[in-house]
């Protein structure tokens, strides 16, 4: 497998699955540390998944993970600045109403980061491990990310999915019970009471018809098992970072990446007007809306989402 000098463990499949291995190493790049894995031979066409606001690459679930890879694609995931196993950052500003006034007063936000560095992260990435064009696809916050990406980097994303997204925040808003949800201050940093926590604030947003408990607590001991404890300043941070970076939607409106939109049409969080207007600027973009669908991807929702990706990557393959 292709992976970093810095390169600390390689695994072979048993780890996650027998249907492939793994590469875990670190990559330089724009002065951060990031942490990514490989699946996949290295030979095939590259997918990146990208991950959302306060979200490890772990998130990643096997049933979206393996598809692709059974399909003949290498895939690549990593942690995104600031969270799970990459760099951290101490600094920055983690108000967020304070960035939103600054931002509405056109001044300085004093953001750690934006959007665009995050991209160029992705970007930096790929080139370390020799990927010179790659399928893009991201979720939430990670579709905002690939969204920047197809504007920044045209010549490198052969498909752009962007999946329970919006081009900026002036579209999609989430709701008031999405926002208080969100911006709710963390309570404890005791092991249990802060899983309890973020169970009851992903109800929220969690699909209606699909909620599972058990298995959003076992994400979030997984999640804080990793890193030994909890995040949730860091996706301030990332959350300021979002409300600091300007709409793309004129520049996705000169895209010509093939395009997949997909959005739930129960996501409070992020709500379908913002995969409506996605769909809306970007020229001959395909919008999928699932019914029924929240802000997660849950295993009743995900053949249909990975068949519409199948179906895009195919289509620009034929063009």
């Amino acid at each position: 497998m292709r992976c970093a000098r810095r390169a600390r463990v390689l695994v072979d499949g048993a780890s996650r699955s027998d249907s492939y291995s793994r590469c875990v190493p670190y990559a330089s790049v724009n002065d951060v540390e990031l942490f990514y894995e490989t699946h996949g031979d290295p030979s095939d066409p590259a997918v990146v998944l990208i991950a959302g606001l306060g979200v490890q690459m772990i998130d990643w679930p096997d049933y979206f993970i393996e598809p692709i890879v059974a399909s003949g694609h290498l895939v690549v995931q990593f942690d995104n600045r600031d969270i799970g196993l990459s760099t951290q950052f101490p600094a920055g500003n983690s108000d967020i109403t304070a960035v939103m006034e600054a931002v509405l007063e056109d001044k300085d936000a004093g953001v750690a980061y934006t959007l665009t560095d995050m991209a160029a992260d992705t970007v930096g990435l790929l080139d370390v491990l020799g990927i010179e064009t790659f399928h893009c696809i991201g979720v939430s916050m990670g579709g905002m990310i690939a969204q920047q990406i197809a504007v920044s980097y045209p010549e490198r994303v052969l498909t752009l999915t962007s999946i329970m997204s919006t081009v900026g925040p002036e579209v999609g808003a989430p709701t008031a019970e999405a926002v208080e949800g969100i911006t709710k201050p963390v309570t404890t940093e005791v092991r249990k009471e802060r899983i309890e926590q973020g169970i009851a604030t992903a109800r929220i947003w969690a699909s209606p018809d699909h909620y599972d408990e058990d298995r959003l607590r076992r994400m979030f001991e997984r999640s804080w098992d990793r890193i030994g404890g909890d995040q949730s300043k860091n996706g301030a941070r990332q959350l300021c970072a979002i409300i600091a970076s300007p709409s793309r939607a004129d520049a996705l409106a000169k895209l010509t990446v093939p395009t997949l939109v997909v959005h739930g049409t129960s996501d409070p969080l992020i709500t379908p007007a913002g995969g409506d207007r996605t769909a809306e600027v970007v020229p001959h973009a395909r919008l999928l809306k699932i019914d029924g669908m929240g802000h997660d991807l849950v295993p009743a929702f995900v053949p249909t989402i990975l068949a519409a990706i199948t179906e895009l990557v195919a289509s620009s393959q034929a063009g």
